[in-house]
């Protein structure tokens, strides 16, 4: 509900759903979520937490709708739907999912099916809002194809309302929420992405899983590709007999200096308040593995 909103337009009290509506949708994206240790529905709800921290603190409630503020928290939600936990090279190479030249097409695919037949978008949602939730979920779970950093580069703050470079900004930060979590919670996420990108190398063996698999629709073969990659999370995981990998303070340095850092700089463009509280979390964690901090005596 959005009584008392305080923003740019207060008119919207219409936009309401029953509690129970809105809780059968979220069990249904979690249900279209894999158990693969990265890509899955924690890591999108910790996204979207933090999508709700920005969206009604500082200046940026005073500059979006109420709708959009459930949309972007949605889009969220739905960004990595029924990702199998590899990229689309090598689902390709192993002749899965090759109907798809983007994994982003697979994610888009899962939500706009999942608006398409949901009550909430068909009985409970005006045909306005609807068409623009469309929009919004195509902008920020499909391929990027926007160069939002030149545009909001180029622009000094304002306190008008939020655009689409905004949301693609917002978007991509959020999808690395983890950067500024206290340093055990992070440390977690970085693992595991570290364990989920190496699980892709050590199967060799997927023809078998490729011939069972193609008896099953869309869903089902990206479900064969997790369990056989779980698996091998699982083994590597073992294998660091509960300590950090290797190398992990090098690699979140690297993903802070190389990715975070020049979205954390565009923030401040769009809330200069907001971009001060990430980045002093941010800073925080960096310096931690900079000192080597997880490799000395991290343990997962």
């Amino acid at each position: 509900k959005n009584e008392n909103k305080e923003g740019p337009d207060n008119n919207h009290n219409d936009f309401e759903f029953m509690e129970n509506v809105v809780y059968n949708l979220v069990l249904e994206i979690q249900e279209k979520y894999t158990k693969t240790c990265y890509h899955n529905f924690l890591r999108v709800v910790d996204s979207m937490q933090l999508m709700h921290s920005f969206l009604t603190s500082g200046l940026l409630r005073h500059r979006i709708e109420p709708h959009q503020t459930f949309f972007l928290l949605l889009a969220c939600l739905c960004r990595d739907l029924a990702h199998p936990g590899a990229n689309i090279d090598f689902l390709h190479e192993n002749g899965f999912l090759t109907e798809f030249s983007s994994i982003h097409y697979l994610h888009l695919s899962e939500a706009m099916s999942l608006i398409d037949n949901h009550t909430l978008f068909n009985d409970f949602m005006r045909p306005e809002y609807k068409k623009e939730l469309v929009e919004i979920i195509d902008l920020l779970v499909g391929p990027r194809n926007f160069p939002y950093g030149e545009l909001i580069a180029q622009n000094s703050f304002s306190e008008q309302a939020l655009q689409k470079e905004h949301f693609l900004l917002l978007m991509d930060i959020c999808s690395l929420s983890f950067i500024v979590r206290p340093f055990t919670d992070c440390q977690v996420w970085a693992t595991n992405i570290i364990i989920e990108d190496r699980s892709t190398r050590t199967i060799h063996d997927w023809q078998t899983v490729y011939e069972a698999a193609q008896t099953f629709g869309k869903f089902k073969k990206v479900q064969a590709v997790t369990d056989r990659l779980v698996h091998a999370q699982d083994k590597i995981r073992a294998g660091y007999h509960n300590h950090a990998p290797p190398g992990i303070d090098k690699f979140v340095t690297s993903l802070i200096n190389e990715t975070v850092e020049p979205l954390s700089e565009l923030l401040k463009s769009v809330d200069p308040s907001l971009h001060e509280m990430y980045r002093k979390q941010m800073n925080t964690n960096k310096m931690f593995c900079q000192a080597g901090g997880w490799s000395a005596k991290a343990r997962i």
